[in-house]
């Protein structure tokens, strides 16, 4: 789907690299412990505030509120938040309290604040927002649907500025989980490679001298047809966005390093193309390809000669066009064309 003149104003992420504090620019090796690098959160909430909020509420609520003062923006048209999990600590400590108090006398505060669409209704409360506010929990594309939720209300003039991100958290029960499903986890020792991070982003109608890039066209594709390759999927992309493969100047791509051969096909399609990667800074999640975006974002800004994220090697020129691509196990591919502004 062509976009154009979807604007990105502000962004900002915790993760488990130092991205709230350094950005893009520094990044610290990880081998199995994905969890969050949390700031010292008595800086920016007060103490009673602090007691209500979870763990996942708390990094995800200042991740948007920061993306929000980054814009220069004190309240967005519509808040909206995909996440694949929800709040997993406050679902386990209302699933606890079920059996501990044989169903009975049980407090709602725990239920309250387990539901997916929590998060959102949460940012909301701390900046007194009171517009539209929504919440995606679509597996790998709750991030993108989110986005596309945010795109169609800009280009429907419903909203002007909309604040959009994703959040999951990761706990020692999920962590059990996913090992016996044998979703994230590595192939050669069985140890779970499960991350977690809230990334938000405040996309606008109107281009300012905060804008990090241009939002140029979208699209989504659950899976491939018989026959279908997703380099098919690419240039039928690249049709509907109007760009030739050899104007790509990067990719950010959700590959790890256990599915590399399945991005092959993309790269090579793509010959100008230098590469960034990032799950296996980040770990892998229902929303990780949120950390795609804010990546991009911040090339796109910057223009980095180097970074730890790039796949070995450097940007030679100013970044034009960026190619955010992702996919899960075959299925799940998204495109988003990032466009320097």
């Amino acid at each position: 789907m062509l976009v154009k003149n979807i604007y990105i104003n502000g962004v900002s992420c915790i993760s488990p690299q130092p991205t709230f504090e350094f950005g893009i620019s520094q990044v610290r090796k990880l081998d199995t412990d994905f969890s969050c690098l949390e700031p010292d959160y008595k800086k920016y909430f007060n103490v009673n505030t602090l007691r209500r909020y979870s763990r996942m509420l708390r990094f995800s609520i200042l991740t948007a509120q920061t993306a929000l003062k980054d814009a220069q923006i004190e309240q967005p048209d519509a808040i909206i938040t995909g996440t694949g999990l929800g709040c997993l600590e406050d679902s386990e400590k209302f699933l606890k309290s079920i059996i501990e108090f044989n169903e009975e006398n049980l407090s709602p505060t725990a239920f309250i604040f387990s539901t997916h669409n929590t998060i959102s209704g949460q940012i909301a409360l701390s900046i007194q927002c009171k517009n539209s506010n929504n919440t995606f929990s679509n597996r790998y594309f709750s991030f993108e649907s989110s986005l596309l939720e945010s795109v169609f209300l800009i280009k429907d003039n419903d909203a002007q500025c909309v604040l959009v991100g994703a959040s999951d958290e990761k706990n020692n029960t999920i962590q059990t989980i996913t090992k016996h499903l044998n979703v994230w986890t590595n192939p050669f020792d069985g140890t779970s490679i499960g991350g977690e991070a809230a990334c938000y982003l405040v996309i606008s109608s109107e281009k300012n001298i905060q804008s990090y890039a241009e939002i140029i066209a979208l699209k989504l594709n659950y899976k491939l047809e018989v026959n279908q390759k997703a380099v098919d999927l690419l240039f039928d992309f690249l049709e509907e966005a109007q760009i030739e493969a050899s104007e790509i100047d990067f990719v950010v791509s959700g590959e790890s390093e256990f599915d590399f051969e399945q991005y092959n096909d993309i790269y090579n399609a793509l010959p100008n193309a230098s590469i960034a990667t990032y799950k296996h800074l980040i770990g892998q999640s229902f929303t990780a390809s949120s950390f795609g975006y804010y990546l991009a974002a911040h090339i796109l800004k910057n223009s980095p000669k180097f970074s730890p994220y790039f796949k070995g090697e450097q940007l030679h020129k100013k970044a034009k066009y960026i190619l955010v691509y992702n996919q899960v196990g075959g299925k799940y591919h998204s495109f988003a064309l990032l466009g320097h502004v």
